[in-house]
């Protein structure tokens, strides 16, 4: 997604290279490991209470994009608001804090209503709910008939179509578009075209409710927000396979070494 390099750049930049810590943190970065991605998130918490340089402050960014790399389900949330917490620029803290929802929502823990109760509280269907944010998913990442399955069931339909004004050029560019670009050649879209998908995405995921997700959507002068909760390393900025510190920098884990799967 070229719209989130200038932004985590830096992070990505800074992966690798040398820092000079004192023998305390140094001794507990080169005990970190893949296989307790907590270590990070904690070390990153002590590293930036104590940060009084640049290069202290780029460690904790670090070490909590790491943990929400390596272990997006249990700590991607409090990563994403650590980090938010540390952005002085607002746009930057946005995104992170865009990342914190949909990471939130995604869990299974989410607060839809089963497809079989009656919904005459205004909650949307799970499964129509769950197709309209798979097709959009797809969409984005140029799987069009994939985007297109997801809308020959007529209840995922149904709830496309009542956010239509929603989805750039409506239904009707949304399904020419995807019997255009096949085989992960993603659509041509605006900035705020890719933002107010991802609105529409996190709306219908947040609870389910057609007024909450008809409130969030409505919203104006938000800063853009593109995060992509599926390549939580673009957006964390980090690349997790370099997680292990050493001779004052991150290098390749070991062989073997478990990283969860978004």
């Amino acid at each position: 997604m070229t719209a989130l390099l200038p932004v985590f750049i830096l992070a990505v930049a800074a992966a690798s290279s040398l820092q000079e810590v004192s023998p305390e943190i140094e001794a507990r970065l080169r005990a970190l490991s893949p296989r307790d991605p907590e270590a990070y998130l904690i070390l990153g918490e002590d590293v930036a209470d104590a940060a009084q340089t640049p290069g202290e402050t780029v460690l904790a960014k670090q070490l909590f994009g790491l943990a929400g790399a390596l272990a997006p389900v249990q700590f991607g949330r409090s990563a994403a608001l650590a980090l938010a917490d540390m952005e002085a620029d607002p746009a930057l803290a946005a995104r992170y804090h865009v990342l914190a929802e949909l990471l939130t929502v995604d869990q299974t823990s989410r607060p839809l209503r089963d497809e079989q109760e009656e919904r005459g509280d205004g909650s949307l269907s799970v499964s129509a709910v769950i197709g309209v944010a798979r097709a959009l998913s797809h969409y984005r990442n140029g799987q069009g008939s994939e985007a297109l399955a997801q809308l020959e069931n007529e209840n995922v339909r149904a709830l496309f179509v009542t956010y239509a004004t929603f989805i750039p050029g409506g239904v009707a560019r949304f399904e020419e578009d995807c019997r255009r670009y096949r085989s992960r050649q993603r659509p041509s879209l605006t900035d705020r075209e890719r933002y107010r998908l991802w609105r529409l995405e996190l709306a219908l995921l947040s609870g389910g409710q057609a007024s909450l997700a008809d409130d969030l959507l409505r919203r104006r002068g938000e800063p853009l927000a593109e995060v992509d909760p599926a390549n939580v390393e673009e957006s964390f900025g980090v690349d997790p396979s370099r997680c292990l510190w050493r001779e004052g920098g991150w290098q390749e884990q070991e062989q073997g070494a478990a990283v969860e799967s978004p």
